[in-house]
């Protein structure tokens, strides 16, 4: 579960292990992945990509991509990797649950 205030960042700040970022694959999870992470953990952050997630974007819920959509449509980032899962989400026009991989 995501925390509610910077006491997470602020550990993860103090030690040298690198953080890997596994949430929703969705416009707002990777927001706050990018600003709330990755600037300020920079090279020691990352955001877990499994390797089937354009098959699982396929099936994923249109309808919060669409909630979504508005506030987070102009997302951008210069880490490649995130940046290409950035544009599946907004070709397939969907968004998938960190919770179907865990099941």
């Amino acid at each position: 579960r995501y925390p509610q205030s910077a006491d997470l960042r602020r550990w993860l700040q103090t030690i040298p292990n690198r953080y890997v970022h596994f949430g929703d694959f969705d416009l707002a999870g990777i927001n706050i992945f990018v600003t709330e992470f990755n600037v300020h953990l920079r090279h020691r952050s990352s955001f877990l990509i499994p390797d089937d997630i354009e098959l699982r974007l396929q099936n994923g819920s249109a309808e919060r991509y669409q909630t979504q959509y508005q506030r987070f449509n102009t997302l951008h980032t210069g880490i490649s990797s995130v940046q290409r899962l950035i544009d599946m989400i907004n070709t397939f026009h969907r968004c998938y649950d960190q919770e179907g991989y865990i099941e």
